[in-house]
């Protein structure tokens, strides 16, 4: 979203804002269909960004996060 924004280098937080603008939008859409929203988590955003409606995570840190997540929510692991 931000190359074709035109802000090549902006893959990181704190995102312009109408990049915040249009994520807020598409996340809005995603949940009203139903569809899951992926999105690039750290142990340090994770419980915000489930709180924003973020339901597929990934990062670099993904254990560490996915751990935060489920005592956010109360998920357990089907295993």
């Amino acid at each position: 979203m931000a190359m074709s924004m035109g802000y090549p280098d902006q893959h990181d937080e704190p995102y312009p804002t109408e990049m915040r603008a249009a994520r807020t939008r598409v996340v809005a859409a995603c949940m009203s269909a139903g569809l899951a929203f992926l999105e690039q988590v750290t142990p340090a955003n994770v419980t915000r960004r489930l709180d924003e409606g973020v339901r597929i995570a990934c990062g670099p840190d993904a254990r560490a996060a996915a751990e935060i997540g489920r005592t956010h929510t109360g998920r357990t692991m089907a295993w």
